[in-house]
């Protein structure tokens, strides 16, 4: 595990599985993985078939991200973890802090000019970010790899998901400016935890956990609800996440629009010059990018995700996930995921890597 500081100050790590598919360490090529919302490198790497131990199977030297306040990201040079200012953040400052000193860092251990970026979820909204506001990063990544990227939701019909960023985070932000109550970061995260560990002792529990995966992340019902390990999920998920995380995706979800944090008409006034947060140009985004998505996910549309390869700067290409009832969670947890889809992520990189592997 490696720990670096960013430019704000906050503390956070990275995790590396090396190949031994390589006779030359050194000569193995680096891809950054970036988890999504609520999650960790624990997503990655949880049980054998997941993406983390996929990708080292190949031959390539896999980087795991662990972004600021996640379990195993934690502290800052001048705050307390428990103070309001450590948790005044949101995916704009994942994407343009963090993630910049996880590609130099890794660019420097292994001595190459490019990486391969895989985002999963909000790992895809960090990389936009990163990539659209500080232009030089799109030198310094081969191609990246957009997994169920949740940019866009003007084509989601109702669902849970829809109404939880529709209700809660407003909700929420109403009780911690007006009632002082501190929602910050461990408390929420850590309770939906406990319960789901409890309800996991149980079969009603564990058939109520297994409804809720499948109408939070899908429309329907599929066939990986039956093989949930509630168990095993609800040690590390969800992670730990700050109230503005929430409320700026709830922005993106009620306004339809990929914008920075809104701050109220006075305060956008001083940053942005404008009364309402402006979008980000993703078409200045020149990266070659694969998106692959899935029709029951309640975190975008099908329409949704070709609008979003218009208007990303150089998609190259497009992967939708056959098995209709594929949710937003099975791109990471289906038992058989490796076959579904990381085979077609790799088919897609392999057109970017050198032939020495």
């Amino acid at each position: 595990m490696f720990e670096l500081c960013t430019e704000d100050g906050y503390y956070v790590t990275l995790f590396r599985i090396r190949t031994k598919n390589v006779k030359n360490p050194i000569k193995a090529l680096p891809v950054l993985i970036v988890h999504g919302f609520t999650a960790s490198v624990a997503e990655s790497v949880m049980e054998k078939h997941q993406l983390g131990y996929y990708l080292a199977d190949f031959g390539l030297d896999v980087w795991i991200a662990n972004c600021r306040g996640t379990t195993y990201s934690r502290g800052h040079k001048t705050y307390k973890e428990n103070s309001e200012k450590y948790w005044d953040y949101s995916f704009h400052e994942i994407g343009i802090y963090d993630v910049p000193i996880f590609i130099d860092f890794i660019l420097e251990q292994t001595q190459q000019k490019k990486l391969y970026y895989i985002g999963v979820s909000q790992g895809c909204i960090a990389l936009s970010i990163l990539l659209s506001t500080r232009l030089e990063y799109n030198d310094k990544i081969e191609v990246a790899c957009f997994l169920c990227p949740a940019m866009k939701y003007k084509d989601t019909k109702l669902s849970l998901m829809k109404v939880f960023f529709y209700c809660v985070p407003p909700a929420l932000q109403w009780f911690a400016d007006n009632l002082h109550i501190p929602l910050q970061g461990d408390i929420l995260c850590y309770l939906t935890r406990v319960i789901g560990l409890e309800a996991s002792k149980y079969s009603i529990g564990r058939s109520i956990f297994s409804l809720l995966w499948s109408y939070i992340g899908g429309y329907q019902i599929g066939e990986s609800s039956k093989d949930l390990k509630p168990e095993l999920l609800c040690r590390t998920s969800p992670n730990t996440v700050s109230l503005k995380q929430l409320v700026h995706f709830s922005q993106i979800v009620r306004g339809c629009r990929f914008t920075m944090y809104d701050y109220g008409p006075e305060q956008n006034m001083k940053l942005y010059k404008k009364k309402v947060p402006p979008s980000y140009d993703i078409s200045k985004v020149s990266v070659p990018i694969g998106l692959f998505y899935s029709k029951n996910d309640t975190c975008y549309g099908v329409k949704d995700m070709d609008d979003l390869s218009k208007e990303l700067g150089n998609c190259v290409y497009k992967f939708i996930v056959e098995d209709d009832k594929f949710n937003h969670f099975d791109f990471v947890y289906h038992t058989n995921v490796r076959d579904m889809l990381y085979k077609h992520v790799l088919d897609f990189m392999k057109k970017y890597i050198p032939h020495r592997l």
